[in-house]
């Protein structure tokens, strides 16, 4: 847990700087490789790990969780480039959260059937669980980023008088005074995300991961199949999403699998409070997958939807943002707490409370419609404003030049005369 929190307060510190490449440079696809070859390397090394190797493969891991936070941030600046129609949006985020979960089950089942199937013992088991991780993320990056993928060119250029190093820094208040004054559902919705359950570096998992093996006793395999059914759970719950939000809109169904996932929580920590018990989270699990499948979808489709046209990369750099800048906090919090003494149970409680900050905040979007107008309306008039600005500085710059112009020519004049 300490780990997620050292990892979320880099990623919150060094985001806008990796924003600015992403935004500001053409190299928005070199961002992605070479976080890709970091990620996969990292993950390599972590083959070693042993009783001497432990402590550097924990800074290793911090150090990878920052770049995989760091290329999801460049593989989501290309998710508006889909498309602009909201009922393909939502079919593609539902099948891209299938296509992830999917590829994770199979990396389960694998590591289950190894476990099981050789008698490995822990460290043991870690090893083959890193050379997976490395075989799996190492095809599918390679093919992905060198088949998929394309160069972008550069969205905008540095600002006169900024600086690559300090522009992302200087974007981030520009865009958040602007998302604070200008998309009043923008700007609720981004608070809302603050404390959703995708703050943080994985936050939630490692949370209650650790309640499992400290309250439970389970044990990595018992772990590892509760993470099975989860992830074999996610696919319906995936569908389910792609089915409410067609129904009932984006916004509703994001509320509501929140609500969800704190009933999932609460019931979690309710009832599982002893190792005797322990079985009972095979049938709890099928909870938390419908729960993870049913809120992601519906969280992309949100932030493609409520993006102003014209300012894709920016606004996406500031839901990266705004999803790791205090999602720290709650890991730090339990650490704080288990430390102390207090029963873990109330410190897996502190995620049921910020999900539930999150619902709260998400009631001043208002209705969905009216959101999606509001932005819309809001980007257009803004897109017409900055081209009026640039049409007047075109304007001027011409005027400057024939006045240069007139007064080389009267300079000329006068000096043949």
């Amino acid at each position: 847990t300490m780990a997620s929190v050292i990892t979320g307060v880099a990623s919150a510190l060094l985001m806008p700087f990796i924003g600015a490449i992403v935004d500001h440079t053409r190299h928005r696809k070199t961002v992605g490789v070479i976080t890709a070859i970091l990620v996969s390397a990292i993950t390599g090394f972590q083959t070693t790990i042993s009783l001497d190797t432990w402590f550097a493969c924990l800074v290793l891991e911090m150090l990878g969780g920052f770049t995989l936070i760091m290329h999801f941030m460049a593989v989501m600046a290309y998710l508006p480039d889909l498309t602009e129609v909201e009922y393909e949006l939502t079919h593609y985020t539902s099948r891209f959260n299938i296509c992830m979960y999917m590829v994770q089950l199979f990396y389960v089942v694998f590591l289950i059937g190894m476990t099981y199937g050789i008698g490995l013992n822990t460290v043991e088991t870690a090893r083959v669980a890193a050379a997976g991780a490395l075989v799996i993320s190492a095809v599918l990056f390679f093919y992905s980023w060198t088949f998929l993928f394309r160069k972008r060119p550069a969205l905008s250029k540095v600002k006169e008088g900024d600086h690559l190093l300090t522009s992302g820094f200087k974007q981030l208040w520009r865009t958040s005074k602007k998302i604070f004054y200008r998309y009043s559902s923008l700007k609720w919705f981004m608070l809302a995300l603050l404390f959703s359950p995708e703050a943080g570096a994985g936050v939630v998992l490692s949370v209650v991961v650790t309640f499992l093996a400290v309250t439970l006793q389970m044990t990595g395999i018992e772990v590892g199949i509760t993470s099975l059914i989860m992830l074999l759970i996610t696919v319906p719950g995936s569908l389910f999403s792609n089915w409410f939000m067609r129904k009932y809109n984006p916004l509703n169904s994001f509320r509501f699998g929140l609500v969800f996932l704190i009933m999932v929580i609460a019931a979690t920590i309710g009832f599982l409070d002893r190792p005797s018990r322990k079985n009972w989270t095979f049938f709890i699990a099928i909870f938390w997958g419908i729960a993870y499948g049913w809120i992601f979808p519906s969280q992309r489709t949100l932030q493609v939807t409520l993006t102003p046209r014209g300012q894709e990369t920016e606004i996406m750099g500031m839901f990266t943002f705004v999803t790791q800048v205090i999602g720290w906090l709650p890991a730090l919090i339990f650490s704080i707490m288990n430390e102390r003494g207090i029963d873990m149970r109330w410190g897996v409680s502190i995620l049921c409370w910020m999900m539930a900050i999150s619902v709260a905040l998400l009631s001043g979007v208002g209705k969905y419609e009216d959101a999606v107008k509001q932005v819309k309306e809001e980007g257009e008039r803004e897109q017409a404003e900055l081209a009026a600005t640039a049409a007047e500085n075109a304007e001027r710059d011409v005027e400057e030049e024939v006045g240069d112009e007139e007064f080389v020519g009267d300079v000329d004049t006068k000096g043949e005369e």
